[in-house]
């Protein structure tokens, strides 16, 4: 009986499936249902406006973390140069490995030493001036930094 009456009232439908003839509502039940139309009204406005306000919480806060903090991870200093691989010994950092390559390429690739990489071309050093180089500067010009 209570599932009867549930649909009778919300899908204006009896158990046969046929529609109901619309009935009228009072006055009273006319004004409950203005009533419980505007406090839902509300209750989306004020859920709306809350969800705006959230959503402007979160963007001012990565707004203020990313201009005062910084980007995350953002390495501190100050550096200090250790070694400069640069001019006529570059190459001395570096080992050379004659003979052929492992298993994995097949036996496709031959290395070559040192000398003999030179003498083909295939390892050379270039010198360029810059004029921004600071150690440049210092080490052969001999200026002091400010």
């Amino acid at each position: 009986e209570m599932e009867d009456q549930i649909l009778k009232e919300s899908l204006n439908l009896d158990l046969s499936g046929k529609p109901l003839s619309p009935r009228r509502l009072s006055a009273t039940e006319l004004a409950n249902l203005r009533k419980s139309t505007r406090k839902a009204g509300g209750r989306f406005f004020t859920m709306t406006g809350l969800c705006v306000l959230a959503f402007g919480v979160i963007i001012a806060a990565l707004w203020i973390g990313a201009e005062f903090i910084g980007p995350p991870n953002q390495p501190v200093g100050p550096y200090q140069l250790v070694e400069r691989q640069e001019g006529d010994d570059f190459f001395g950092y570096y080992n050379f490995y004659e003979g052929p390559d492992s298993v994995g390429s097949n036996g496709y690739i031959d290395y070559v030493s040192e000398q003999r990489a030179k003498s083909i071309a295939i390892a050379n050093i270039s010198h360029e001036h810059d004029e921004l180089d600071v150690f440049y500067r210092r080490r052969i010009l001999g200026e002091t930094g400010q």
